[in-house]
């Protein structure tokens, strides 16, 4: 897959709380056909088959999912310029949401400032906020 290629991570994990099996097939289809095991609970409920990979559209690691989705990915020393820099490229400049996701609560704040202090639009959203936060960075969204 894309990431697998582009990134060549030693350890690829991907964790969901709502994912249902249709999506985690999607999901591993879109990594590239590895072999997962899923869990729930702690508890190992199956092992998914390798399915076939999507192709990669284009060279920073971009692929269109569905017309509404999209994953990308690049390595780099400076992550918010390669962000900053994805941004504003002809596939995602007329783009009116997006979302970037990290691994931290504390990285949501941070790249949203960041962002905000570019001159990107940009809320955090995670589950350390309130409801009301939370409630408002995602009316925001839709907007």
């Amino acid at each position: 897959g894309v990431i697998r290629r582009q990134l060549r991570p030693a350890h690829l994990l991907a964790l969901t709380a709502t994912a249902t099996s249709r999506t985690i097939s999607s999901v591993v289809n879109i990594l590239g056909g590895i072999d997962v095991t899923v869990r729930a609970d702690g508890v190992v409920e199956k092992t998914l088959e390798s399915v076939q990979t999507q192709e990669n559209d284009a060279e920073r690691g971009s692929m269109v999912l569905r017309r509404n989705l999209r994953l990308s990915g690049s390595p780099t020393l400076n992550p918010l310029q390669s962000l900053l820099e994805l941004l504003h490229t002809s596939e995602y400049r007329p783009l009116s949401s997006i979302i970037v996701y990290v691994a931290y609560q504390w990285q949501t704040e941070q790249v949203a400032r960041l962002l905000c202090q570019r001159g990107v639009r940009a809320g955090a959203y995670h589950g350390g906020m309130s409801s009301i936060e939370r409630n408002e960075v995602q009316e925001s969204f839709v907007r």
